[in-house]
């Protein structure tokens, strides 16, 4: 009696824990990488199909940032996806600039609570910090753009 009850009680806690973690990876920061703060969405809500600005502030460190890349993943009741998407940040915004801020459009296809994870790169292929921020993201009933 008591085996059964213990053996769905473990099998209850896993679930849970499991269906907690991120399905996103990004690959671990460099010690001596750039690094990134401040991360914001702009607005804080916003309807599918709409966009959204990831805003955040960098410190390239001893090399000038090539690229940002964000991976998302979305839960929408039982439903979850995920996917990674290099950011479109126009050259001149890390060209030269030993620190700044970025201002990268994305647009969440479907409603649900999107998780952004952001991070950045410089030419010697260091990476930087990773920040996270949510964005919840109304269906169609929602307000427009």
């Amino acid at each position: 009696m008591i085996r059964p009850l213990f053996c769905s009680l473990v099998m209850l806690i896993a679930v849970l824990v499991t269906g907690c973690t991120s399905v996103v990876t990004m690959a671990p920061p460099s010690a001596d990488g750039p690094r990134i703060a401040d991360l914001e969405p702009r607005p804080a809500s916003v309807v599918a199909g709409c966009p959204i600005v990831l805003a955040f502030t960098f410190d390239a460190g001893d090399d000038e940032i090539v690229q940002a890349v964000a991976a998302w993943s979305s839960s929408a009741g039982r439903r979850r996806s995920a996917g990674r998407v290099v950011l479109e940040v126009p050259p001149e915004t890390f060209a030269g600039h030993p620190h700044g801020e970025v201002a990268a459009r994305v647009v969440p296809p479907r409603a649900g609570r999107y998780s952004y994870h952001v991070q950045v790169e410089d030419r010697a292929g260091r990476k930087s910090n990773v920040l996270e921020t949510e964005v919840p993201v109304d269906g169609w009933w929602g307000s427009g753009c």
